[in-house]
This record gives structure tokens, C-alpha cells and sequence, in this order.
């Protein structure tokens, strides 16, 4: 299936006191698809009548087909339910989509149904914690979550790009704007960041590659890559979401990587291409000796910067000792690793207090830079380790004044690393 986002997103009002009505058309869509499985799996009427139009006994599980048969929804006796990406051989199937529009009565039942199960409130119920502004999600609510991705990664996606068109409105508001208004803004955007990577997060599994890869072909990259939205705010969490996106759209984007990182002109744009490339060499071993090869013929051109050269041939570097494996295991990583307060198996995951404040772009303790350092053990961290479980620290209000120190090294001329305005 050809699943395109819109060219072009309008940038919404800003309504500085929340991202949330910026991604509201996305989230609805996402609520709706929750909502309508779980009536069809709730809903004896409706299972009923799911029954009758597909000709099968009424204890007999089914499947329901979408997006032109790229999700299925196995619907089993006993409430059972499984969101899946292939068809289960065997089973009896219906495209949904195809159904309402040759049955226009089983919309309402449908309605009816989502009202009689109590759908919405639990499909609320599971959206809530991505939209929060002040708490991560705890480690089980993204795990429920992930668990219909395939049905909800295009929306989710669509949603975490409104999100980006919103935090890009925001941004003047706090480099260039009055002090009141900047300072009204920092809480609103510092939590919108984080919503928006919950979002894109969610649409950034495995299975997503096929349709996120051929998506990205089929715009020029400029300003954007999977990685930058993340990458350009500077702090470590972003960065290991910034990671995993790139990871999801895969190897068929390397060579736009490539592309942004010949024609980069400032140390931020080298340092996300480089980054982006580095997790994907990673986690695709095949691809890696091909990368390093780029890496190093362009680490030999003639610099198109001119400032921040030296800290640019470190870049380059680290990045090419992380993807060749040329840093001793259990040394560096695990040194800088520890610095952001990472332990294998620890309660507080990837979303630690360090890594929510440290830069990605600055000096590690091993004298290499941060975020290429600790690559590997994001690269190899399972999804669940991004967020805190049960019981840990999930807090992510900061005091203004922490949120300024943190925007600014990525925005403000004279920080210790090169601002993008610089």
C-alpha cells in the first residue's frame, strides 16, 4: 500500500499552552481504530453480523483486513484479539474497509456497538499516556501500545509530524521572541518534544520499513531526515528516539543520508547524518562495510564548513571507530553508558535523569562524543528499555530555567557545542 503524508503540513495555530489540539486530527483517527476492533471483538451483535456477512459458524475466529491488506485483526473466541501485519492461512477474512462501503448500515452498528462496550473510554484509556505533558509513559503502557502498531503507525506518524510542524512554530517564540513569551513557551515545547517522539516511537517498529522507506523516497531531503526532529533539540533521550526512527525506515534511505551529509554546511547537519548512519550500520551489519567506504571518501573531500573543523573530523571518526567495532568492547560504551545512569535491567530504562539533560554532541568521559559513543547500547536496547518501568521516576517537568540552560546549547550562539545559529 502507498501510504503518503500529505507534501506539505500547514502549521497549526499556535496554541502555546499544549501540543495537544496541533496532533488532535491524527490521535482521532487513532482513538477511532482502537475503538472499532474493540467492538468488533467486544460486541456479540456485531460479531454476529461479522459472522453472517463472512458465512461462518458463530464461535469461529475471523480476520478482519485494512489499508488494502496490509494490517489484519484476528478476532478469536473468548475476546481473544491480535493486531498482525500477515495474513493467518486458514482463517476465514473480510476487508473492512470494502464491507462499509458495500453494507453503509454496519457504520452504525459499528457506532453502536463502540458506545455499548465502553470502546471509547478504553481506547482513551490507552492513548492517554502518550499524550500526557507532564509524565513518560510507563514502560507497560507502551508495551499494550506497541501491540497495535501495525494498525496505528501511519496515523501516529502523521500525528508526531503535526507535532514537529508545531514545535517549528514554537521555536521563534523562545530564540527571538519577547523574554514573557519565551518564557511561556518553554514548558509547552520542552513537553512537546516528548510527545512528539512517543508518537513517532509508536510508528518506528520493525514492520514499518517498507511503507516509512518509501515515504521519505519520494521527497527531497533538505532539512529533514528521520533523525533530525529528535537530533537538533540536543539532549540523549531524543537521541535514542532519534535512533530507532532511523533504524525504522531502514536501508533503502541510506543513500539520502549520504546525500544530506555531502551537502551539510553546519556541524549539527554532519553530526545527525552521521548519527543516523552509524545506527543504521549497526543494526544492518551487511550494510556497514558500504557505509564506512562513504564515510571515509567524504571525510577526505574538501570541507564545505569552515567553523567547528576540527570537532567535525571528530565526528567523522568516532563515527566510523563505532560502525567498525574499533573502540574495545566494554570500554567506552559502558563508560558512557554508565555516565547517563544506563545499567542492564535498570527500572529507569533509557529515560534517566542524565540522559533527559545530557548533550549528545558533547565530550564523553572516554574523550569520545557522547551520542556516537553509546550507540551500540541503544541500537541493542529492546524497545521496552526506551521508557521507566512500573514504579520508577516518570516525572518530566524541569524548572524553566533547566529548559533554557537545555534549549540553548541547541539554538543560542556561544554554547559549548555549535548552535544551529551558529
Amino acid at each position: 500500500m502507498n501510504r503518503t503524508l500529505p507534501g506539505k503540513f500547514d502549521a497549526p495555530l499556535m496554541a502555546v499552552e499544549d501540543v495537544r489540539p496541533a496532533i488532535f486530527p491524527g490521535v482521532a483517527e487513532m482513538h477511532s481504530l482502537i475503538a472499532m476492533v474493540l467492538a468488533m471483538r467486544s460486541a456479540p451483535a456485531l460479531r454476529a453480523r461479522m459472522h453472517e456477512l463472512m458465512h461462518i459458524a458463530d464461535d469461529r475466529p475471523f480476520l478482519l483486513s485494512r489499508f488494502q491488506g496490509t494490517v489484519w485483526i484476528e478476532v478469536g473466541a473468548g475476546n481473544r484479539l491480535r493486531v498482525l501485519r500477515k495474513q493467518v492461512s486458514g482463517l476465514p477474512f473480510v476487508d473492512i474497509d470494502q464491507v462499509l462501503r458495500a453494507e453503509p448500515t454496519l457504520k452504525d452498528a459499528i457506532q453502536a456497538s463502540i458506545g455499548e462496550t465502553g470502546a471509547n473510554s478504553t481506547a482513551m484509556r490507552l492513548l492517554d499516556p502518550i499524550l500526557d505533558t507532564r509524565m513518560f509513559p510507563a514502560r507497560a503502557d507502551m508495551e499494550e501500545l506497541r501491540r497495535w502498531a501495525p494498525l496505528l503507525e501511519y496515523a501516529a506518524y502523521q500525528s508526531g509530524a503535526y507535532a514537529m510542524v508545531w514545535l517549528d512554530a514554537g521555536r521563534p517564540m523562545i530564540v527571538k521572541g519577547q523574554a514573557s513569551d519565551a518564557k511561556r513557551i518553554l514548558f509547552p515545547y520542552w513537553s512537546g518534544m516528548h510527545v512528539m517522539a512517543h508518537l513517532v516511537f509508536l510508528a518506528s517498529e520493525p514492520g514499518a520499513g517498507s511503507w516509512l522507506g518509501e515515504m521519505a523516497r519520494q521527497f527531497h531531503w533538505k532539512s529533514w531526515t528521520p533523525s533530525f526532529p529528535f537530533l537538533r533539540e540536543r539532549t540523549m533521550w531524543l537521541a535514542t528516539c532519534a535512533a530507532r526512527s532511523a533504524i525504522a525506515f531502514g536501508t533503502s534511505v541510506i543513500d539520502r543520508y549520504v546525500g544530506v551529509l555531502a551537502a551539510a554546511a553546519h556541524a549539527t547537519k554532519v553530526f545527525d547524518a552521521l548519527f543516523g548512519l552509524t545506527a543504521i550500520a549497526l543494526r544492518y551489519p551487511a550494510e556497514a562495510p558500504q557505509i564506512v567506504a562513504e564515510l571515509q571518501d567524504l571525510r577526505r573531500m574538501p570541507a564545505v564548513w569552515l567553523l567547528h573543523r576540527e570537532y567535525v573530523e571528530q565526528m567523522y571518526r568516532d563515527a566510523i571507530d563505532t560502525i567498525a567495532g574499533r573502540v574495545p568492547a566494554g570500554r567506552a560504551d559502558n563508560e558512557d553508558a554508565a555516565s547517563l545512569g544506563w545499567r542492564p535491567g535498570g527500572r529507569q530504562g533509557l529515560a534517566t535523569t542524565a540522559a533527559l539533560r545530557s548533550d549528545p554532541m558533547a565530550m564523553a568521559p572516554s574523550g569520545r562524543l557522547l551520542g556516537l559513543s553509546v550507540l551500540p547500547t541503544i541500537v541493542h536496547a529492546p524497545p521496552s528499555d526506551y521508557y521507566p518501568a512500573a514504579g520508577a521516576k516518570r516525572v518530566l517537568h524541569f524548572s524553566d530555567e533547566m529548559i533554557a540552560q537545555i534549549l540553548s546549547r541547541a539554538w543560542k550562539v556561544g554554547s559549548a557545542t555549535p548552535a544551529l545559529d551558529s
